[in-house]
């Protein structure tokens, strides 16, 4: 089953039904302070077995505690660490009087406790030069939880550029400070951790950038008993990949796979017509045809002798009388890739639109071709990158790249269809509300022609019966497994076509 993401508030929503259920909130802090101490003592193992060896050598944290329940988990770690022999300098850099009551609580036992130094830090300087002196194991980021959106001003976020200069393992406590919960968002100054430990389930936070990168490595640790009745996101694992796509018969033929049109190409940009037909192949579509011009026939016919072609005349009348031919009898059609900026275009894209109610992948030339939209229909996708989004929907680029779920929800809805936000995380967003987040693959995907296997790999999916956002949501997982099956490779030496060649191990078992 996909994993489930969790919205801030529907965390919070979380803490309160726990603890309706009969878990207090200082037994739910306490058990997060213990996932988290785990984690200290992992990387303080090194310290720990060489004091064994050296005299006086012990291990040490650190622990930036500021004033929420967040800095309450850093006391109660502190003072379980302290328990077991770990030396622990705690700096209240917000203020203890302003803590909520069970961080109180923890404050106190933290003050007394064995191995533990509790110090109130009143300046950014003072914060500065404390952990600049730090010479220890492990900083522990417990100034702010996942409800912060502003930037962190004054001795926190001193605090926290000099956790990020220090040579320490930075742990950060649910999310590292500085980074909104719900939209990975930093305003300002934000921690650098190696390692973050939440609660329950992931927080979408954790996988949009910049917090995706801020958060390093991600564990996800069970502090009480709840389900929630409504997901924020998912994200697929390879599990669902043997759920949306069953074996194949014994007896299948080749159209139980569907019968897929690709419309693609145009002069010097015969590649991404190739790339979407293998990738659409490679994917398990039963039967392929590809439309491109005359001119780049014979360039198909050698690099794809699998796929059947369709020669689209100059003449556009011609051409999408041609296309109305070819749509018969077909099960998707994927349009866009290589097919350029000229007016036969966006004829093209505008009469698939109306003359078929087969599902319809758009993407590339196919996106800009359709200009402001205001209204698509409920068997299409779109795969539009932030820029190709800005023209689509109004917005700036820059604006859907700093709030991804809000345009690809928003827009979704708007213009009732599936949308994939192409990004280092992607967004898959359907008409009916639902929402997928996608983090597989890896920096090789940054190059020419992924996007053309993407759109290849979808339409594949179509034919092959998955609904939409089902198979938009699939193809974006295909895709970064295959990119991270060639993790060897490096990302710099990625090609597109060995992404293609790659689905083979992707898609092993079905």
């Amino acid at each position: 089953m996909p994993k489930f993401i969790l919205s801030k508030e529907q965390m919070y929503a979380a803490d309160a039904a726990m603890m309706r259920a009969g878990i207090s909130g200082d037994i739910l802090m306490l058990n997060a302070a213990k996932a988290v101490a785990d984690a200290a003592m992992e990387v303080c193992q090194k310290s720990l077995e060489n004091a064994e060896r050296v005299p006086n050598q012990r291990a040490r944290v650190l622990v930036l505690c500021g004033a929420g329940n967040n800095a309450g988990d850093g006391y109660a770690l502190a003072w379980l660490l302290g328990m077991k022999g770990i030396r622990v300098l705690v700096l209240d850099l917000l203020g203890a009087d302003k803590l909520p009551k069970d961080a109180g609580k923890y404050y106190e036992i933290a003050a007394g406790a064995p191995n533990v130094i509790v110090k109130r830090v009143d300046t950014a300087e003072e914060a500065a030069e404390e952990i600049s002196a730090f010479g220890g194991d492990v900083i522990v980021d417990a100034i702010f939880g996942t409800g912060l959106s502003r930037p962190p001003e004054g001795v926190a976020k001193a605090a926290i550029e000099a956790a990020n200069a220090s040579k320490a393992f930075v742990l950060a406590v649910d999310i590292p400070s500085g980074v909104d919960g719900t939209s990975g968002h930093a305003p300002g100054v934000a921690v650098q951790a190696d390692k973050t430990v939440t609660f329950q389930h992931e927080k979408i936070g954790h996988w949009l950038f910049p917090g995706r990168k801020l958060t390093g490595k991600l564990a996800v640790e069970t502090i009480g008993f709840y389900e929630p009745g409504e997901r924020y996101a998912e994200m697929l694992t390879e599990e669902d990949l043997y759920r949306l796509l069953s074996p194949r018969r014994l007896n299948a033929h080749k159209g139980d796979s569907g019968r897929g049109l690709v419309i693609a190409g145009s002069k010097n940009m015969a590649g991404a017509a190739i790339l979407c037909s293998r990738a659409a192949l490679r994917s398990g579509i039963g039967l392929l045809t590809t439309a491109v011009p005359e001119e780049l026939a014979n360039a198909l016919r050698v690099a794809v002798p699998e796929a059947m072609l369709s020669p689209l005349p100059d003449d556009t009348d011609a051409a999408l009388a041609l296309l109305d031919t070819q749509l018969e009898g077909k099960s998707a059609v994927a349009a866009g890739p290589g097919m350029g900026k000229h007016d036969v275009v966006r004829d093209i894209i505008r009469h698939i639109l109306y003359a078929t109610t087969l599902s319809i992948l758009l993407d590339a030339d196919a996106l800009n071709a359709l200009g402001r939209v205001e209204k698509l229909s409920k068997n299409v996708v779109i795969t539009p990158h932030p820029g190709e989004m800005a023209r689509l929907c109004g917005w700036s680029a820059e604006k859907i790249a700093r709030k991804p779920v809000e345009a690809a929800t928003r827009f979704a809805k708007e213009w009732d269809c599936t949308i994939l936000l192409k990004g280092a995380t992607s967004v898959i967003a359907s008409f009916d509300g639902r929402l997928t987040l996608n983090a597989a693959g890896n920096p090789g995907l940054a190059k020419g022609g992924s996007g053309d296997v993407l759109t290849g790999i979808i339409l594949a999916l179509l034919c092959q019966g998955l609904p939409p956002y089902d198979a938009a949501r699939l193809g974006a997982y295909l895709l970064g497994l295959a990119a991270d099956a060639l993790d060897m490779t490096g990302a710099r030496a990625m090609l597109a076509s060995e992404i293609i060649d790659a689905l083979a191990l992707a898609l092993r078992g079905v």
